[in-house]
């Protein structure tokens, strides 16, 4: 066999090695797309309740009392207070609550929407009192993560 056969044989197998490592390479990470998306929309929703309590604890502040009659039992954040919407998160249905008239728009330009889920009333979003403060919740997760931000309010 000849030198540069021998060199031509060399070059197109490190080619096809390349090759395939490459294509390996880019399976994986197109495999892994869909896991890191959902990671990253439960990160969002995180974000979203974390601006809703951070406008509710800018309005305690403003008043030096909490005189939201935020309810005991978990109620879907809304616009409005005569509905109700499934959570599947908590798997029942919520009342709803309206937090944007006390905050929209002195503390928030608007409330945070649950991404995949548009509404014209419900956010996505519950909120609930209990004695050590106020929990803010996503009620679509991935994964059956438990998406919630506590704020500790007092005095309640």
């Amino acid at each position: 066999m000849s030198q540069v056969s021998r060199h031509t044989i060399l070059v197109v197998c490190a080619v096809a090695v390349l090759a395939t490592g490459l294509l390996t390479m880019l399976l994986l990470a197109a495999a892994n797309y869909p896991v890191q998306w959902r990671t990253e929309l439960n990160a969002e929703r995180r974000r979203y309740l974390e601006v809703i309590a951070q406008a509710v604890e800018y309005y305690v502040l403003d008043r030096e009392e909490l005189d939201l009659d935020i309810p005991s039992e978990p109620a879907m954040i809304a616009n409005r207070s005569e509905c109700a919407v499934r959570c599947p998160a908590l798997d029942r249905d919520l009342p709803c609550y309206n937090l944007e008239a006390p905050l929209v728009p002195g503390y928030v330009r608007e409330l945070p929407q649950e991404p995949l889920k548009p509404s014209d009333y419900s956010t996505g979003f519950y909120i609930v009192r209990d004695v050590s403060g106020i929990t803010l919740g996503a009620c679509y997760t991935f994964y059956g993560e438990d998406v919630t931000v506590h704020l500790a309010v007092s005095p309640l």
